[in-house]
């Protein structure tokens, strides 16, 4: 059985996760010159059986822009749209009609990068300084497969022992084209690691406020 995350764990993620959302929709919309909205992540601490279960994925072909944590903290992060919307948010990205895109050029693909790098890059320098350690990721991917292998790339290196944090987040680039895509942010061995020094960081902040008061 997995262990519920603490009031103060939750508390901890809860914080990371609105800085990341709100620093990554402000960076999106002047990117793409239009409103991006990416929904307060929803998180939980699942084992490794139960990944299927929790992490929504689109039916047939999916575009993801993906990449594993390395360094301090394990896990991996992952941008996915299903065909249509990713196409049609190369579209916005390269300024062209909606509906043009059919296929994904190369360059089309680094625009797709890009998106999913600023989205990752929020989020690590939210965990940062909490953690006072930087963190980074390795190359960001781009690929093209059906949703059900979605699960396999989140879980690629990990253990059937290991538990996760999973964050998801709807991410809206342009609602009257439909484009849609879900943010995936998940770490692994996380209770072991991740959640001891970031739950003390919010402690350890907690008291010297208290210390400074007037």
């Amino acid at each position: 059985m997995v262990q519920e995350l603490t009031e103060m764990e939750k508390d901890a993620v809860k914080e990371i996760s609105n800085m990341a959302v709100g620093n990554a929709s402000t960076l999106l919309s002047k990117k793409i010159g239009k409103e991006i909205r990416l929904s307060i992540p929803v998180y939980k601490l699942i084992s490794f059986d139960q990944l299927e279960k929790h992490v929504a994925v689109p039916e047939g072909a999916a575009i993801c822009a993906f990449a594993k944590l390395k360094g301090e903290v394990l896990g991996s992060v992952m941008l996915v749209f299903d065909a249509k919307s990713a196409f049609a948010m190369v579209d916005l990205l390269q300024k062209r009609k909606i509906g043009t895109t059919k296929w994904l050029s190369g360059k089309d693909q680094l625009r797709l990068k890009e998106v999913g790098h600023l989205v990752l890059r929020c989020y690590l320098d939210a965990i940062s300084r909490f953690i006072n350690y930087e963190l980074d990721s390795e190359k960001l991917r781009i690929f093209s497969t059906l949703g059900d292998a979605v699960i396999d790339l989140i879980s690629l290196g990990a253990k059937k022992s290991d538990r996760f944090i999973l964050l998801q987040s709807d991410f809206v680039a342009e609602a009257k084209a439909h484009i849609r895509g879900r943010y995936f942010f998940v770490l692994r061995a996380a209770k072991r690691l991740f959640l001891p020094i970031i739950t003390e960081q919010i402690i350890g902040g907690r008291k010297n406020e208290k210390d400074t008061d007037c």
